[in-house]
C-alpha cells in the first residue's frame, strides 16, 4: 500500500455551480426553478431533503422551447445535481399532453384512444411525484 498521508487534504464542500440565477424567473418566458420540501407518510417535512421542479412557463408559444429556455433547462438540472439536499428533480411533462390536445383542435389530427391512455399516464406520474413521499 502507498503511504498518501504527504498529500494536502480538502475536506472543505466545493461549490461545482456552472450557472447563476439569470435563467431562471418568475414573469414569462421563463423557466422556474423551485425547491419543494419532500414529506413523510404523514404529511410532515423531511428536515433537509427538498426535491427541484423546473417548470415551462412560456404560455405565449404553449410552452415551447426556445434557445434560452433550453439553457435554463439545462441549468436548472445543473443547479440540481450540485446542491446536496436536492434527492429529485422534476421536469414539467405536460407538454406532450398539449400538444395532443392542440393537434386535435387546431390541426385536425385523428382521434386514438392510445392518446387517452399516454396523457393519463403522463398525469398520473405527475399526481404521483407531487406527493413527494419518502
Amino acid at each position: 500500500m502507498i503511504d498518501l498521508s504527504w498529500l494536502p487534504r480538502e475536506n472543505d464542500l466545493k461549490d461545482h455551480s456552472l450557472f447563476d440565477d439569470r435563467f431562471f424567473g418568475d414573469q414569462a418566458p421563463s423557466v422556474k426553478y423551485e425547491k419543494r420540501p419532500i414529506v413523510d407518510d404523514k404529511g410532515k417535512p423531511v428536515a433537509g431533503l427538498y426535491s427541484a421542479w423546473i417548470v415551462l412557463n412560456n404560455p405565449a408559444q404553449y410552452n415551447s422551447y426556445t434557445t434560452g429556455m433550453a439553457k435554463a433547462i439545462v441549468a436548472g438540472f445543473q443547479k440540481a445535481s450540485s446542491d446536496r439536499s436536492v434527492v429529485a428533480a422534476v421536469f414539467t411533462a405536460v407538454l406532450p399532453v398539449s400538444a395532443v390536445l392542440l393537434s386535435y383542435t387546431i390541426l385536425g389530427e385523428p382521434f386514438r384512444w392510445a392518446h387517452v391512455a399516454g396523457g393519463a399516464c403522463v398525469i398520473a406520474g405527475i399526481g404521483l411525484l407531487a406527493r413527494e413521499r419518502v
